[in-house]
């Protein structure tokens, strides 16, 4: 099945159209919004007001290419039909991005039945992966689901199973791809194939968001083991600033471990001794407090969280995270992560 994967992402990749990039370009990424019919089962719905504000406010201002990665309406519980009709303003807003020659739309699983069938305007920019060509180095960006086989076999029979059995009965959830354990070989697949090309995958499809190959776990522990270091050459004061961050990110390391789902714990599943920082995952619009995305702008690529201040205010005090309001809105960008296209591609070339 691992050789068939890469394979497959070989294909996709030579066969993907390339779009050049310089430190000029403003993109953002977003996967999995799995727009429903704005009903208490539509997984969008919590977060549908900050998504709007985010992209009309933010994104739109500020001129940047939107990139749809997959996921994008939930054809598995809803008709087309019903979510257009009930999220008339974000395709407005696709629209916007579309009129300005900034939308590019990837097709998912879940929204898989568009690629066969045109239902609406937006979906003529419909494509399975593109790349990004930055002065000379290559972003691959695809939505995920072509890593397994299990995609082409079983696919129609999981959009009839929700729209047709879990759908009724009321099961909210079913978009939840991390919660299936073998959604992780997307992972996998997604490295190594990035690692032997030399090259960056973005994806999506997990809703887990990585950056340079590292899950939340892998960032935490790192963040702890930074601070230890600083500790023993720090004022009394700022011993006790950096111990009280020290036990902050120790109990959330303990919140996902104690978590009765495990699935947050797949913490370094390459298996290299050294991580090759090539792959990235945007996550999703349909967090519990919010949504995340990756940006790439002046040469550098973030991991970004929007949140709701109402709903969550964990990363107002946290080291290195940058927190920035959206006007007066309760809406918030926080930067987790960053680091320059350059420095990524010149690791990737040397530990590949």
């Amino acid at each position: 099945m691992k050789q068939k994967a890469l394979l497959k992402l070989d294909k996709l990749y030579n066969d993907s159209p390339i779009i050049n990039i310089s430190n000029d370009d403003r993109i953002v990424i977003f996967s999995d919004i799995h727009l429903g019919n704005g009903g208490y089962q539509d997984d969008f719905k919590q977060n549908s007001q900050l998504f709007a504000n985010v992209l009309k406010d933010y994104y739109l201002k500020k001129n940047y290419r939107l990139i749809l990665n997959g996921d994008i309406e939930e054809l598995y519980k809803f008709r087309i039909s019903k979510i257009v009709q009930s999220w008339k303003n974000i395709f407005s807003l696709f629209e916007e991005f579309r009129e300005n020659g900034n939308l590019i739309k990837i097709f998912g699983n879940h929204d898989y039945e568009l690629h066969k069938k045109f239902f609406y305007p937006n979906s003529l920019n419909l494509m399975e992966a593109i790349r990004l060509n930055y002065l000379g180095d290559n972003i691959f960006i695809y939505h995920g689901h072509q890593n397994s086989h299990y995609f082409e076999d079983y696919n129609i029979l999981s959009s009839w199973f929700g729209r047709f059995i879990l759908n009724p009965i009321g099961y909210k959830n079913i978009s939840l791809s991390v919660k299936d354990n073998s959604k992780f070989e997307t992972e996998k697949h997604g490295y190594e194939f990035a690692s032997k090309k030399k090259i960056v995958s973005i994806l999506g499809h997990t809703h887990r968001p990585l950056f340079e190959s590292h899950s939340k776990i892998d960032s935490l522990r790192i963040r702890i083991e930074r601070l230890f270091a600083l500790l023993n050459d720090s004022s009394k004061n700022n011993k006790n600033n950096i111990i009280k961050l020290i036990q902050k990110y120790k109990e959330e390391l303990d919140g996902i471990f104690a978590n009765k789902n495990k699935d947050s714990i797949h913490s370094n599943i390459y298996n290299d001794k050294i991580l090759v920082p090539c792959l990235f995952n945007s996550g999703s619009v349909i967090g519990k407090r919010g949504s995340t995305c990756i940006e790439i702008k002046n040469g550098n690529i973030y991991l970004i969280y929007w949140f709701d201040s109402t709903r969550s205010s964990r990363y107002f005090d946290y080291d290195g995270v940058k927190v920035k309001q959206l006007n007066s809105t309760p809406f918030h960008r926080a930067v987790l992560k960053k680091d320059s296209l350059n420095n990524i591609f010149q690791r990737i070339k040397l530990l590949s």
